[in-house]
């Protein structure tokens, strides 16, 4: 009778062992924790990841349509940056570019000035804000004839309004304001030939509404 050696048996079982242990079955390692202390499964799918809403995001830069009706009946586009040092308190600056409604000649306006507001977000990915703020316009009218003289004036206003914003991405959004605008100006003329500009201050009353699309950074 041949017997095997106990060293003999010892290393074929430790190499059925090694064998074992290198087979792809039992080579998975387990499911664990990753950094981030959340359960995953090496071999499925990747662990989901929570995106960043965009008004958790603290800049934004955004362009949108303004249409005016009132003391201006107006048409352009404007352009603000936004910043939220705080969850409830938002600051931006504005300009835009305005195509003025006028008998003869023409007129353009350039309004810029800067927004306080308190945004209150009703909804996941939707939110409302009040607004208020202080602004200049710039004007410039020009005479109906090519010969005619031009004028220029400065205005200084107030606004408030109210808006709302939805969330259309990570980084996206779509907002709608709407505020009063009041601004005081010399009076002025603008005819066929000539373009006047009066000594006295006129407040000029408004509604101004903006659509527009918001890129959060």
């Amino acid at each position: 009778m041949v017997t095997t050696p106990r060293p003999a048996l010892a290393a074929l079982a430790a190499l059925a062992g090694l064998l074992l242990l290198a087979s792809p079955a039992s080579a998975s390692p387990r499911a664990g924790d990753d950094d981030d202390g959340y359960r995953y499964d090496p071999y499925g799918p990747p662990p989901a990841v929570e995106a960043a809403a965009p008004f958790s995001r603290a800049w934004g830069l955004s362009a949108y349509y303004s249409r005016w009706a009132g003391g201006y009946d107006a048409g352009g586009v404007g352009f603000r940056i936004r910043w939220e040092p705080l969850e409830l308190l938002g600051i931006e600056v504005f300009a835009e570019l305005l195509d003025v409604t006028v008998p003869t000649g023409s007129r353009v306006n350039l309004p810029s000035g800067f927004n306080l507001y308190v945004p209150l977000e009703l909804l996941d990915g939707f939110r409302v804000r009040a607004l208020a703020g202080l602004c200049t316009m710039f004007t410039f009218d020009s005479a109906g004839s090519s010969g005619g003289p031009d004028t220029q004036d400065v205005q200084l206003g107030v606004h408030v309004g109210l808006g709302a914003e939805l969330a259309l991405t990570d980084q996206l959004s779509l907002f709608l304001d709407a505020t009063y605008q009041g601004y005081w100006g010399h009076g002025r003329e603008l005819g066929a030939w000539t373009a006047t500009l009066e000594d006295e201050l006129r407040r000029q009353d408004s509604v101004q509404v903006g659509l527009g699309l918001q890129f959060h950074l």
